[in-house]
């Protein structure tokens, strides 16, 4: 599960370094890279999450926080039991749980340092979003794949609850 933890903490990371780039050299850009579908055009979103944009409203950052630190939480006890129930690690619930960690990471690290995210891909007229968004789309489908996988399917722990393995300590093997 390290390696795991240690992608994340890369691809995080990248994404912080890609914005500390946008926000020192590339504010003010505006680049076509296909015409009247995809884009580059730095936009600092301060809804602190897509619901809040859509919306148009503000989401205070205590909760967004809190909500974060609980997303996290989830994912990673959702990994460690998807784990302990599979007979051998499987790529796509890694890559899963990687890409996932690292959205709600980024996701974090813009709210508390940026105040928002610093989105910077524009698709279509949509909207515009960044490689958070990338990462945490990325993970739930590799999830929703892992679920239809054949390791899935053929789980060695699967009589065990979920609840039953929180309560005996959250054991890996």
């Amino acid at each position: 599960m390290k390696k795991q933890w240690l992608i994340a903490g890369l691809l995080i990371a990248l994404d912080q370094l890609v914005k500390i780039f946008i926000w020192n050299f590339a504010l003010e850009k505006r680049l076509i890279f296909i015409p009247n579908v995809m884009r580059f055009e730095p936009f600092q979103n301060t809804n602190l999450n897509w619901f809040a944009s859509m919306a148009n409203i503000v989401m205070p950052i205590f909760f967004m926080v809190v909500f974060q630190l609980s997303a996290a939480i989830a994912v990673t006890l959702f990994y460690r039991y998807q784990r302990y129930t599979s007979e051998k690690t499987n790529l796509w619930l890694s890559l899963g749980f990687c890409m996932a960690l690292a959205g709600i990471g980024c996701s974090f690290l813009d709210v508390v340092l940026w105040g928002g995210s610093l989105d910077y891909i524009g698709l279509f007229d949509w909207y515009i979003f960044d490689m958070k968004d990338v990462f945490l789309n990325a993970g739930w489908i590799s999830i929703l794949i892992w679920f239809n996988s054949k390791a899935y399917k053929s789980r060695k722990n699967e009589s065990i609850s979920f609840k039953t393995w929180m309560s005996n300590g959250c054991k890996l093997s």
